[in-house]
């Protein structure tokens, strides 16, 4: 797991397993969301240009085959710039308030829109409208993401490290134009890195930790 990513997760929503705080509203569950999508679509894309194939000059071809909501297959390609992992940029991307940039942190690891809606088999449309709903949340604001169907009660599942309901999942997957099965698989595999990189931080010893990893880990002195 990269290390870069550790601080993705803001310690509301990744205490919230822990019951360490118990008051997280979802404007600040939302913005773990946003923190563990990036995180988990970024740790894939790093792992796959660790060989150096994603920093050259040009443009590469990026092809998505999607679903639409009843099932029907769909492969859309665009042409994408090259970009180079910054890592020292990934840090920088985490603002004084511990939230992180959304887009600066993505494009500093390498990974655009087209990337994260050819992982999660999303049409490029629905991709763009799940990062301003991301985008919105790192910001606080989990209105987009009840727009797009999560219920309060379902941002607060996502903070507890668990699925949604299926009716949130069946919302997301309507809005998304994607199947509901996929978008099942794509929120379960946020919770879990988010829930992986929790497992790992606080599997150090107290000594390695700051105080807010230490809080995360319910250890705070």
């Amino acid at each position: 797991m990269n290390r870069f990513f550790a601080k993705a997760i803001p310690l509301c929503t990744a205490a919230a397993m822990s019951f360490a705080l118990a008051a997280c509203d979802d404007d600040e569950i939302a913005a773990g969301v946003a923190g563990a999508a990036i995180g988990a679509g970024a740790a894939i894309i790093i792992d796959r240009a660790n060989d150096g194939d994603n920093c050259r000059p040009g443009y590469r071809t990026v092809c998505s085959n999607s679903y639409d909501y009843f099932g029907n297959q769909y492969r859309d390609c665009r042409q994408v710039r090259y970009r180079c992992i910054n890592r020292n940029a990934i840090e920088n991307s985490i603002l004084e308030n511990g939230r992180i940039d959304v887009r600066a942190r993505a494009a500093a690891a390498g990974m655009t829109v087209e990337d994260f809606a050819q992982e999660y088999k999303l049409t490029f449309e629905g991709a763009e409208r799940l990062w301003a709903a991301l985008e919105a949340s790192d910001q606080g604001n989990s209105a987009p993401l009840k727009g797009l169907g999560l219920s309060s009660g379902d941002i607060q599942l996502l903070g507890q490290y668990k699925q949604p309901s299926e009716a949130g999942i069946d919302a997301l997957a309507r809005n998304l134009n994607t199947r509901a099965d996929l978008t099942a698989g794509m929120l379960n595999r946020i919770r879990a890195w988010a829930l992986t990189e929790k497992t790992r931080i606080c599997a150090q010893p107290d000594f390695k930790l700051n105080q807010d990893e230490l809080r995360l880990c319910n250890r705070a002195l």
